[in-house]
């Protein structure tokens, strides 16, 4: 049987929401499933579970719930680009880490991390927010200003975690 065919990105930008909480991972695998359409676009299977706010990434029984399989690591800037690079090209979407910020005036703490998705838009790769329903890149050269600038805003810890995520 072949897979179902993927959702348009925009019409999950559109559907998905992410709940109050930390629920950014989870509301990632649920998003993925989404473009994937192995869960309804209405269905919020993990998020509707506080018991799942602040899990991270290799949960695999979440991963199940929602008909993934996947495996986290952690690349430097360069691997991380090749491997976004090759995934959306292959039409999967990995989730991806990125350090958060706080920022009074000119005084900027590192506030956490934030899991984003990328995605395959024609021939760029692009990182979308579940959250706020925004694209954060638009093409491949944004993706790497992206990881460049959050790497270099943390400087304790070079590398990008990064979650591959594929149809089980």
């Amino acid at each position: 049987m072949n897979p179902p065919t993927p959702r348009p990105l925009s019409v999950v930008l559109q559907a998905h929401r992410q709940f109050p909480g930390e629920f950014c991972s989870v509301s990632a695998l649920e998003f993925v499933s989404k473009v994937y359409a192995l869960i309804p676009l209405d269905s919020f299977p993990l998020q509707s579970d506080a018991q799942n706010q602040s899990k991270g990434f290799d949960e695999t029984a979440l991963q199940n719930l929602v008909s993934l399989e996947g495996a986290a690591r952690h690349y430097d800037i360069q691997s991380a680009l090749g491997v976004i690079e090759k995934e959306t090209s292959e039409g999967r979407c990995p989730a991806v880490s990125l350090r958060t910020f706080l920022a009074f005036g000119q005084i900027v703490i590192p506030a956490g991390y934030h899991i984003v998705v990328a995605a395959r838009e024609g021939d760029q790769s692009v990182l979308v927010d579940p959250a706020s329903k925004q694209y954060l890149a638009k093409s491949t050269a944004d993706v790497a200003t992206v990881l460049r600038e959050n790497s270099a805003a943390n400087p304790d810890h070079k590398t990008i975690h990064i979650q591959c995520l594929a149809r089980k």
